[in-house]
């Protein structure tokens, strides 16, 4: 029995043992591990593209002979930091100046040789050169510009019956955040660099131009992309590169590019005229804060704020108020007050649009005829050939008295207007154009070019500058640290 018992329980232990390490041998066995593990669900993904391409190889290579390198050449004024501007005009027939060589990106548009590319890219240029990918390098002018979208169209010179490769545009309103694209230009002279991301954001205003609606993303952008474009998976073209963020001077993974759809706008213009005629409403308005929306009896910030009228303006004619909150344009939404700028601006002048507007609790629809608006480059060649006209270094700015007519227009008694910016000064950095009219520096009013330069006297190296000036119909106040 003894015996007999024992094997049994010998029997039993073994048997145990062995469903054990049976158990430890399924376990640690990836392929029994998966099979024990419920698979996750796939996941659809809607859209044209679904996750990652394979390759971006294919984009890159329909790309190619569509960008261009541009390569332009300018002269620049040349002061010195602590030498009075008195002792060039002294010494002096005319300021030094020297030559200054800088490089961007464009892309083909069409069989004939015309390329978008960026304003600033081809600004002030005295010589332009475009260089294809096969190496091919030709002159190039510029048939028409839009500073206030950064928008410029050059075209290729050449006697030959030549046609080129040319980019498809697509369609920026299609895009989403989240969208593969790929950008591709010229940084740091590296031509024909293709880098990939996503769109990050959609609707970004960071003040480049009043204009902005820009789109961000992380495809790597760096100086001399600009101009050159960003693009789907299709291939097509939905934005042209043209700012980074940045604190370094180099890609942070934060580019911006111009909607392609605004570049659609502006292009028949540009090739017809070379330039884009604007309309103009006549009043100055402001962002919508959400203690102004619920004022109004809105759930949510949203439209644009009438802070001001302009004498004989269109807005006036047609009985708009101040204080009126725009909240729609011929039934369309109004989201903010870049948004009203964006949609009047391009209408034609003469057009009537019908804007809806929240006035003392009460909805009302008012139908204004559109003007003409005054162009600030006419603003500024008005006071640039006028007595008094005077450049400071420091500031690297030059302005001039503004004449009656136009103090008359922009409802203010006197003033100074910026008729030259140098694009490496400190007033540059702060975004200050060529027709900003200077109202105060640093508290004091600014009403002639007399009191100006005494102000700028007193400035101090390495001190603030604040400035509060008028932009067409808008004050804004900037401040930069002089150098």
């Amino acid at each position: 029995m003894r015996t007999d018992g024992s094997a049994r329980w010998i029997t039993i232990a073994a048997l145990c043992i062995a469903a054990v390490l049976g158990l430890l041998w399924i376990q640690r066995d990836p392929r029994n591990v998966a099979q024990a593990v419920p698979a996750t669900p796939a996941v659809s993904v809607s859209g044209p593209v679904a996750g990652a391409p394979a390759t971006f190889a294919d984009i890159a290579a329909k790309l190619e002979p569509e960008v261009v390198n541009i390569f332009t050449t300018s002269t620049v004024r040349v002061y010195a930091p602590d030498v009075p501007d008195d002792f060039f005009r002294r010494f002096f027939p005319a300021p030094p100046e020297r030559k200054q060589n800088s490089l961007g990106s464009g892309f083909i548009i069409d069989p004939d040789g015309y390329i978008l590319t960026n304003y600033h890219v081809v600004e002030n240029a005295d010589l332009i050169n475009v260089r294809l990918s096969d190496e091919r390098t030709y002159t190039a002018y510029i048939v028409g510009s839009d500073p206030k979208t950064d928008i410029a169209l050059i075209k290729i010179k050449t006697d030959k019956a030549e046609r080129f490769s040319f980019a498809v545009l697509g369609d920026s309103d299609a895009v989403r955040v989240g969208d593969w694209v790929v950008a591709v230009g010229n940084p740091f002279g590296l031509s024909n660099t293709v880098t990939a991301g996503i769109v990050s954001a959609k609707g970004r205003f960071i003040g480049n131009t009043e204009y902005d609606d820009l789109i961000q993303t992380d495809a790597s952008i760096n100086p001399g992309n600009s101009g050159g474009p960003l693009v789907n998976t299709a291939g097509e073209v939905i934005g042209i590169n043209s700012s980074i963020f940045t604190r370094t001077g180099g890609y942070m993974g934060i580019g911006f590019a111009i909607p392609i759809n605004m570049a659609k706008q502006v292009l028949t213009p540009l090739k017809q005229t070379g330039k884009v005629e604007r309309s103009w409403l006549g009043v100055t308005i402001q962002r919508v804060s959400p203690e102004l929306a619920r004022s109004y009896g809105l759930d949510s910030a949203k439209g644009a704020l009438v802070a001001q009228i302009m004498p004989n303006s269109p807005a006036e004619k047609a009985g708009l108020k101040e204080e009126d909150l725009i909240i729609a344009v011929n039934g369309h939404e109004i989201p903010d007050q870049n948004a009203l700028m964006r949609t009047v601006s391009l209408m034609p002048a003469g057009s009537k649009v019908v804007l809806t507007v929240l006035r003392n609790g009460k909805r009302l629809d008012i139908t204004v005829e559109l003007a003409a608006r005054p162009d600030d480059s006419q603003l500024a060649a008005t006071g640039g050939v006028m007595m008094g006209a005077f450049f400071d270094p420091r500031l690297g700015i030059g302005i001039s008295a503004i004449s009656p007519d136009n103090a008359s227009r922009l409802g203010i008694p006197s003033g100074v207007v910026i008729t030259e910016v140098d694009p490496n000064g400190a007033a540059a950095m702060q975004g200050l154009q060529k027709g900003d009219v200077i109202l105060r520096i640093n508290g004091n009013d600014v009403p002639n070019v007399a009191t100006f330069k005494n102000i700028a006297a007193s400035l101090r190296s390495g001190g603030i500058v604040r400035m509060q000036i008028r932009r067409e119909n808008i004050k804004i106040v900037v401040a930069f640290r002089l150098p």
